[in-house]
């Protein structure tokens, strides 16, 4: 038997998505994907649409990567606008991805898993993407910013579970306000040729009357302090809400939020080594299959209305690397890492695969084709 119990396939006929309803900027951006579903073909599923906007948000990561594992070198010009370029097409495709499946009739709760797999997938490529292009280095701008994006996803997905609707904003900001707000800083660093990431206030508004206290703020101080506080407000929101919609004890509900404690453990036991320190990018990459299975999972079960199992065995492999530097084994650390990488992405990807195959025997469908009536 697979992770899906048999009760859990039969739910996937009777799941309907519930929006959380659309910001403004939502509704503003919608002309552009109404504009940009209809010049896709009708053949085209809309998994593949979903899989090819991660692909290309890959690329731009990969891009930085090249240049650079720090989080603190310039860049070429080009780079910042490449990858600006990918993480708004990922926008934009992750947006079309349900209008194609309306268009083409073929809607379905693996097209819901598979929209917002990619997008716990793309929490850590646009994570680099952003700390590469502010250079924030390995201080704690960096971690605040990782902080808040991986605690806000992971509250969302935990709100739907117990809520049973997925909310994408909270008042007047939201998922898109704040890929906007992303590519506005990206675009602007690669006009300016990285110049804005270490720019004062006062050397960016040199007309305001800044207080002392702030004159030294730089842009990564800025928006980490910005990210924090709006991370903290959204997930006591998220909770609050959730608490007051579920049918579950609230020492239970409370229970879900333990994986993302754990992870938060795995991100320190991570850093007492100095190969997190030295590439942070990587460090980053490392955690993110961990992080994906675990709230995959939680997505899962919130479609199927499954059981969530809070209890995760991810994080007891990077115990290695504590046991390796308490213990003298002299093993270097980046083939540790390299070994808790390979382990924990076969883990996420065995986990997919999995899933994706009960998914479409059971409800007979395609992932990345449509399938013909007849068939």
């Amino acid at each position: 038997m697979g992770f899906i119990t048999k009760e859990g396939l039969e739910e996937l006929k009777r799941y309907k998505y519930v929006s959380g309803g659309y910001s403004f900027m939502d509704k503003i951006m919608n002309h552009w994907w109404e504009f940009f579903v209809k010049l896709i073909p009708l053949s085209v599923a809309p998994n593949l649409i979903t899989l090819i906007g991660l692909i290309i948000n890959i690329s731009g990561s990969a891009a930085y990567l090249y240049y650079d594992l720090t989080f603190t070198r310039l860049v070429p010009q080009w780079v910042y606008f490449y990858a600006g370029f990918c993480a708004f097409m990922y926008q934009t495709l992750d947006a079309v991805d349900g209008k194609q499946a309306r268009r083409t009739q073929t809607s379905s709760p693996l097209g819901q898993l598979f929209d917002h797999g990619c997008d716990a997938v793309c929490v850590f490529f646009g994570l680099i993407n952003f700390l590469q292009a502010v250079r924030t280095g390995c201080e704690w701008p960096m971690f605040a910013i990782m902080f808040s994006l991986t605690l806000t996803f992971y509250t969302q997905q935990w709100e739907e579970y117990h809520a049973h609707i997925l909310r994408t904003f909270i008042g007047w900001f939201g998922v898109t306000e704040g890929i906007l707000v992303t590519l506005t800083i990206i675009f602007s660093v690669g006009i300016t040729n990285g110049g804005i990431a270490v720019w004062t206030l006062p050397e960016m508004l040199p007309f305001v009357p800044w207080p002392a206290a702030m004159v030294s703020l730089t842009l990564p101080k800025m928006m980490a302090a910005i990210a924090v506080y709006n991370a903290l407000s959204y997930s006591y929101q998220n909770v609050k809400f959730a608490l007051e919609k579920t049918s579950e004890t609230k020492t239970d509900a409370l229970l879900g939020l333990m994986p993302i404690v754990l992870f938060y453990g795995e991100i320190i036991v991570l850093f007492q080594t100095q190969w997190a320190w030295d590439y942070p990018s990587l460090a980053i990459l490392l955690v993110f299959p961990s992080y994906c299975l675990m709230t995959c999972r939680h997505i899962i079960c919130s479609v199927t209305k499954m059981k969530f199992d809070w209890r995760q065995r991810n994080p007891l492999f990077f115990l290695a690397f504590l046991a390796n530097k308490y213990l003298a084994l002299g093993i270097p650390e980046w083939q540790i890492a390299a070994g808790v990488f390979l382990i924990t992405l076969f883990l996420f990807m065995q986990f997919v695969i999995e899933v994706i195959g009960q998914i479409t025997s059971y409800l007979n469908i395609h992932c990345l084709t449509i399938k013909k009536r007849d068939q």
